[in-house]
């Protein structure tokens, strides 16, 4: 019989993979400014013009440089940034790792039903929870990786207002190149945009997705609390060392729990209600599990 911690060890290792997904992201950053610079060089509408520039001296001179050309060319271009960005993405590795990440979904979905029916001596209805794991495993790989997915749109905003702004003043655009590989991959003072935004969207798919399953194997097998799961840390929030102290949630004091968490703790996403309080459990970035079960009150007690 699968247990408990059978089931939490399964989440912990598919949890560390994540982690190591994020460490491959992080060192993905030169590469993807390398390749969609090379990109932006090739296909951006540019001319070389006689521009005043500032030395290092703080003297004024005029130097030629190869600068942006605002007008209906570069409003093209721009329209073409997702699919260039989306290929660069793929070219540089990334596409096929996010794809290599999600398929650790199937694992948590055999995990969770081997608990659930174990526990329950019945089988679940297989086929909703496979189509859960296939649409979230479709819907995260989209986010990451697709043009108008979470991570492209997200990146493309700041770019987008780079390449107008520069184009109007004139800037070179090995400039331009520069602050846009800066913004990609970070400075020793900033955190690069690619690896916060990825990183963020591949970890709230992964609980989400884990969110998802639970909240409908609760229905499944009509379960009335959530066990809430994971280590503390000392940057853990009020509501999450609340209800890990606690050891588990009754469906019934969800909300009341849910107000606790917003008039007392942070972080919490705003829209949590009972209903999708697996999926978002305790706010943004949340690493906690909220497992289903069925914990015997005093008032079943009092009926039997």
């Amino acid at each position: 019989m699968a247990g408990i911690q059978d089931l939490v060890k399964t989440l912990r290792k598919i949890a560390s993979t994540e982690l190591d997904f994020e460490k491959e992201i992080k060192a993905l950053g030169e590469k993807l400014v390398k390749d969609f610079s090379k990109k932006i060089i090739d296909n951006a509408p540019t001319e070389r013009r006689t521009i005043s520039v500032i030395d290092s001296n703080g003297r004024r001179r005029q130097e030629t440089a190869s600068v942006l050309v605002s007008g209906t060319k570069l409003d093209d271009f721009i329209l073409r940034l997702p699919k260039l960005l989306e290929k660069s993405l793929k070219d540089i590795g990334f596409t096929g790792k996010a794809q290599n990440f999600v398929q650790n979904f199937d694992t948590v979905k055999d995990a969770n039903l081997s608990f659930h029916e174990s526990q329950n001596k019945r089988k679940a209805d297989r086929a909703v929870v496979t189509s859960i794991t296939n649409q979230m495993k479709k819907l995260v790989t989209d986010r990451l990786t697709n043009a108008n997915g979470t991570l492209s749109q997200t990146m493309l905003v700041s770019i987008r207002q780079t390449l107008q702004s520069n184009a109007v003043s004139s800037v070179p655009l090995t400039t331009t190149i520069d602050q846009i590989g800066d913004y990609i991959a970070g400075t020793p003072d900033v955190a690069g945009q690619f690896s916060r935004i990825a990183t963020l969207t591949s970890r709230d798919g992964y609980y989400q997705f884990q969110g998802k399953i639970d909240q409908n194997l609760a229905t499944q097998f009509g379960y009335n609390a959530y066990r809430y799961i994971g280590s503390l840390v000392d940057e853990s929030r009020p509501q999450c060392v609340r209800w890990a102290d606690k050891g588990h949630i009754l469906f019934s004091e969800l909300e009341e729990e849910i107000r606790w968490a917003e008039d007392n703790g942070s972080g919490m996403i705003e829209g949590t209600t009972p209903d999708n309080f697996a999926e978002l459990r305790g706010g943004y970035n949340c690493r906690h599990f909220a497992v289903p079960v069925f914990i015997e009150t005093n008032e079943e007690t009092t009926e039997e």
